[in-house]
């Protein structure tokens, strides 16, 4: 596991980093080139997750279940909410290898248990092998699967803002893949 967290960058950097206007493209085409502009370390990754994010743009539209399309959406306005609270809050830190790693928690938080297996593959499908196999995301990936506690509050929080995003344009909303605080009492 790497040194930094999120929970632990404000406290060691003690500075924010500037997020420029990435808040005004949260759901648009152009958030990771602007990402990429204000993380020039990155910007070749910033770029390839622009490309990837509009592939699965594009095939929303496609997916046959409504669940599905709410699903994609859903994460890709989520992943420019937690992209935007990693930046500000890195103290110019590597957020790459985080938004990656975070990336498990937000699929369950979103709520990929909940769709059956043929919409998990359809929208899995739509990721491009550089995104799976490049870049170290693999262990980044690993390291979120088998370690999503730290994510947990950041995910949940970036998640329900962006459900309450939606409901107030009519959308539809995920829902968690995370038992409520009342479940997990009651298995205490």
């Amino acid at each position: 596991m790497r040194v930094l967290a999120h929970a632990r960058w404000l406290g060691v950097a003690g500075q924010t980093a500037d997020v420029g206007t990435l808040p005004l493209l949260i759901g648009k085409d152009e958030f990771y080139v602007e990402l990429a502009r204000l993380d020039p370390k990155n910007a070749s990754r910033w770029k390839q997750m622009q490309k990837t994010q509009a592939t699965f743009q594009k095939a929303e539209a496609g997916y046959q279940s409504p669940a599905a399309r709410t699903y994609s959406a859903s994460c890709r306005e989520t992943l420019h909410r937690l992209a935007i609270a990693l930046l500000r809050d890195s103290g110019g830190a590597d957020i790459y290898p985080d938004f990656i790693e975070l990336h498990p928690t937000l699929f369950k938080e979103n709520g990929a248990c909940h769709l059956p297996v043929k919409d998990q593959l359809s929208v899995l499908g739509h990721t491009e092998p550089m995104m799976l196999f490049g870049h170290g995301n693999p262990l980044y990936l690993a390291e979120g699967t088998f370690d999503d506690a730290r994510w947990i509050p950041l995910v949940q929080q970036a998640s329900n803002q962006t459900r309450a995003a939606r409901r107030v344009k009519g959308l539809p909303v995920t829902q968690s893949g995370y038992p409520s605080a009342a479940a997990r009492a009651a298995n205490r």
